[in-house]
């Protein structure tokens, strides 16, 4: 079995020794490389195979389904993929923040894990809070909420995870019983209303 590392400019590094792989393997972390244990070649090229190149100059990578096409993957093991991906998507999401009118203009409320406690606390505390939001203008404030305000916001807020908890849960819906042809039509990227 031949070993096979390509570096970002297609370049392919090759061996015959079974223990040369974490040779490349190191080399490959080393040096930004990838290093797999069969012929595959990661990046698009055009009809005279030459490596296509983006704007910028960056060579660009295969998707998931130009991978799957190819026949480097199973079916099975793209919608792992595509599962796993969507989930992430998902989580950075649920955490990138929302935007609730409950101030009566538009303001951003930050949503990790520490926030949705804090906005929690303030909501049961049931009276005027300062709670942090940003405005237009990209400018963090602790800005008075009065009872019904800050309801308004945990209730904004659970609104959009909602949102992204519906649409993850029908893309996986949609992943798991694609076929081989509908399955190309999945993409985790888009109609997540971010």
């Amino acid at each position: 079995m031949k070993i096979f590392c390509y570096n970002d400019s297609g370049i392919k590094y090759e061996s015959d020794k079974k223990e040369d792989f974490q040779i490349f393997r190191v080399q490959a972390i080393n040096e930004n490389l990838q290093a797999i244990e069969s012929e595959f070649f990661p990046f698009k090229t055009n009809e005279n195979k030459s490596i296509v190149k983006d704007d910028g100059g960056n060579h660009i990578r295969l998707t998931d389904i130009e991978i799957f096409q190819k026949g480097y993957i199973s079916l099975a093991d793209l919608k792992t993929v595509l599962e796993v991906k969507a989930k992430a998507k998902c989580s950075q999401l649920i955490v990138s923040g929302f935007t609730s009118l409950a101030l009566g203009s538009p303001y951003k409320y930050d949503s990790n894990m520490e926030d949705q406690s804090n906005l929690l606390a303030n909501v049961a505390r049931n009276t005027s809070v300062k709670h942090k939001c940003t405005n237009a203008n990209g400018i963090t404030f602790l800005m008075d909420h009065t009872a019904e305000q800050i309801k308004q916001v945990l209730e904004d807020g659970s609104v959009r995870k909602t949102e992204i908890l519906t649409r993850y849960r029908e893309l996986v819906n949609q992943i798991a019983s694609a076929s081989e042809s509908s399955i190309q039509s999945i993409d985790i990227t888009i109609e997540w209303g971010d």
